[in-house]
């Protein structure tokens, strides 16, 4: 488990390390900055049972990926995505979709941060 005080980078390489890395990813992609979930709409999202939902919640909580907007409650937790999951997110995508030859995270990290900021100026 890596702590709370870790770069964005050292975020994206826990999510995307090879144990689990289908699970966070889905789980990462069903959140947002806008609208909350609970962990119950998750797991129906993703069709996945309560124990690898939950587990990649706390973890994503526990370092700054995601927030919880009702920490007090011991049911029906909303969580929304923070801005260190949605550059995450767009790393990952452009991993993916749109570079066909590898590019140093260090790069994809200053682009999606790049494309951050575009957005919020929108």
């Amino acid at each position: 488990m890596i702590k709370k005080d870790t770069t964005d980078y050292e975020k994206f390489l826990f999510v995307m390390g090879a144990k689990g890395r289908e699970r966070r990813m889905s789980v990462l992609k069903t959140l947002n900055t806008k609208k909350p979930k609970t962990p119950t709409q998750i797991r129906k999202e993703l069709k996945c049972c309560f124990n690898a939902s939950d587990r990649v919640l706390k973890e994503f909580e526990t370092i700054g990926i995601i927030k919880c907007l009702n920490p007090q409650d011991k049911i029906n937790k909303k969580f929304i995505s923070r801005e260190t999951g949605e550059k995450i997110k767009i790393i990952n995508y452009l991993n993916q979709k749109i570079f066909s030859v590898q590019i140093p995270s260090c790069k994809l990290e200053q682009i999606a941060s790049q494309i951050i900021n575009e957005l919020e100026k929108v």
